[in-house]
């Protein structure tokens, strides 16, 4: 099975309103609907036969439990497998988004645990087998879901879409503060950061905490003006270094290769042009009243819809993006070979596989870029305060 990651998409759909999810996918909506019905291990689904943009055949079950409700007992616990159910259960519309705050309201049910699947018509004949993407929603483990993955593509190139919720902030084990506990997070600093530190004991937690102060912010208290520093470690707590530790154990555990990449393409249709940088060093702007937490979280999330642009942007997103989504199925169908076999416009570069000796990547912009060691020294020191 292939994975691919996915971007932070959630704020985009802030304050949008109803998603019409059909709407979303450009299902064609001309003729009466039409059904399907597989055996999994748990029971009979019935779900849809739409179309893609292309109007190739695409099945679509939505809203599949895989797992338990986590409530209850279940409540913070590792999740529990889904029991099986008699009858045919329909598969024909998403399940909840877990629970997250959108637009300072809470949002979503702890019921939540539910994934979507599409794929090209000819994978139901079970002739051969498919090649398999799992797109993972970003949102810094506090917000996304599941649905915002857009399969089209995707099923035209014969590969099948697997999208998933998970649990979040909370109900996933605990979260970091935020800028708005500036003042909270300075005093307590070892006991808030320490507990989502994997070591062994309370005194090292705290101490690894210090260290990590000691590191990001010179062992000084933390103010406003550190925003994009705090963003920048809090994406390292609890995104990269995960990513960096499995990365690492794939390549000493399996004889196939490993590839790594890293999305960085920004342009002026991106929700946040310019990059985060750029945002932040408008919201700390000295000579503005900045500084509240609301003001602080309008400036970060607030996504301009109505941005306008030439041709020549729209061509140079759409570059990106496909190249993106091209070597994306690349890799899937490629499995255990090299996912650039040869250089085309799209694809400017070949893509080594990473080892320890040479942490290869391949930085996904315009133009491709192949890079080695991917946030050094950030990640050399995490390296040598957590155990792999």
């Amino acid at each position: 099975m292939s994975t691919s990651g996915g971007e932070v998409w959630a704020e985009w759909w802030r304050g949008r309103g109803a998603l019409d999810w059909d709407a979303f996918i450009g299902q064609r909506r001309n003729h009466a609907q039409e059904y399907v019905t597989v055996e999994i291990q748990e029971g009979t689904l019935r779900g849809q036969m739409p179309k893609t943009w292309t109007d190739i055949p695409m099945f679509m079950f939505q809203g599949i439990p895989y797992a338990e409700p986590p409530v209850g007992d279940l409540r913070f616990q590792p999740p529990v497998s889904k029991a099986a159910w008699s009858g045919v259960r329909d598969a024909l519309a998403v399940g909840s988004m877990c629970p997250q705050l959108d637009n300072n309201a809470a949002s979503g049910d702890e019921d939540c645990l539910y994934l979507n699947v599409f794929g090209p018509e000819t994978a139901l004949q079970k002739e051969e087998l498919k090649p398999v993407m799992v797109w993972i929603h970003g949102g810094c483990f506090t917000s996304g879901f599941g649905q915002g993955a857009t399969p089209n593509y995707y099923v035209d190139q014969d590969v099948i879409l697997v999208s998933i919720n998970y649990r979040l902030g909370l109900l996933a084990g605990g979260s970091l503060s935020t800028e708005a506990k500036i003042e909270n997070l300075n005093e307590n600093f070892g006991e808030i950061v320490g507990c989502d530190l994997r070591l062994p004991t309370k005194e090292e937690r705290v101490e690894g905490a210090e260290s990590i102060k000691k590191f990001y912010y010179n062992g000084s208290d933390i103010t406003l003006k550190d925003n994009y520093t705090t963003a920048l470690f809090d994406s390292h707590l609890f995104f990269v270094e995960g990513l960096e530790a499995a990365i690492r154990s794939m390549s000493q555990l399996t004889s196939q290769p490993v590839y790594y990449y890293q999305f960085s393409f920004v342009g002026p249709l991106s929700a946040y042009p310019g990059g985060p940088e750029r945002v932040l060093n408008e919201i700390l702007d000295e000579d503005s009243d900045s500084g509240s937490e609301s003001e602080y979280e309008d400036g970060v999330l607030e996504y301009d819809s109505d941005r306008e642009s030439d041709v020549d942007v729209k061509e140079d997103e759409d570059s990106a993006a496909s190249g993106s989504d091209h070597q994306d199925v690349i890799v899937a169908k490629s499995g255990r070979s090299n996912p650039t076999p040869e250089q085309t416009s799209l694809l400017t570069e070949t893509w080594k596989e990473y080892d320890e000796s040479t942490p290869y990547y391949l930085e996904i912009t315009r133009p491709l870029r192949l890079k080695t060691s991917l946030f050094e020294p950030y990640m050399n020191f995490w390296l040598n305060l957590l155990p792999s």
